[in-house]
């Protein structure tokens, strides 16, 4: 898909986030706002070549999508989708809340995490186990805990950290490489968050899911394996999207 410039958004893979991120302005009655799919626009879809079935390109393209962002761009898009997700229903009624830790590129949750823990409101961050291939557990975390970074190099809280069990979350915040108009999420390979949702779709209960991403993860269509959860809602730097 050409860009403003007529060039392919693929020349340079810029990312371009709501134009609010470059000057960021406080929370006003232009702030928080909804969009629901579907909703196709040039600022959210990088281009039509990323509708492809190889997971393993669209993971390349989309990161380095969103590593081309300057430090205090992307800094500053954590705080605007931490301003929407904080009027979401569903977090202003939860108790117990999953967050996670970003890793490099990805929108920074700590702005999120702050907010949260000033809220009063109960922190699991997700702890990948050491020796069990595939196992993720919730940790508790109050403000000042130490993290540890795991095998990836992501901070997570330490081994004598509290379990939370996954009936005990009412909502989690999901990471995702990328995500489509139908609300499927591609994650990073490892299935962690896959097992998690998969196991809310057998019972028919559990967290209620959100997932975070810059507005410029979204693709056209996100190539879904029969494992893959969608979600119900994802919150971006451009607002919160209800599929």
């Amino acid at each position: 898909m050409p860009g403003k410039s007529g060039k392919p958004k693929d020349a340079g893979l810029a990312c371009h986030l709501n134009p609010r991120v470059h000057g960021l302005s406080p929370a006003g009655p232009d702030a928080p706002f909804l969009y629901m799919f579907p909703k196709a626009t040039e600022a959210r879809i990088p281009d039509t070549s990323m509708n492809t079935p190889d997971r393993k390109e669209i993971r390349k393209k989309i990161k380095a999508l969103r590593e081309s962002l300057a430090a205090d761009e992307r800094l500053n898009a954590g705080k605007l989708a931490a301003a929407f997700a904080l009027t979401l229903p569903e977090l202003q009624n939860a108790d117990t809340i999953a967050l996670y830790m970003t890793d490099r590129g990805e929108l920074p949750t700590e702005f999120l995490l702050e907010e949260l823990l000033s809220r009063g409101k109960r922190i699991a961050l997700p702890r990948v186990d050491p020796v069990i291939n595939g196992k993720m557990t919730f940790r508790v975390y109050r403000d000042g805990d130490v993290l540890v970074p795991d095998r990836f190099g992501i901070r997570e809280p330490g081994p004598l950290a509290p379990e939370v069990p996954l009936g005990e979350i009412d909502l989690m915040f999901t990471p995702l490489v990328a995500f489509d108009h139908s609300g499927m999420r591609l994650g990073m390979g490892g299935g962690f968050y896959d097992r998690t949702l998969a196991e809310r779709k057998r019972t028919g209960s559990g967290p209620f899911p959100v997932g975070l991403a810059l507005s410029c993860q979204e693709i056209p269509s996100v190539p879904a394996e029969e494992w893959d959860m969608p979600l119900p809602a994802i919150v971006t730097e451009l607002g919160i999207i209800r599929i």
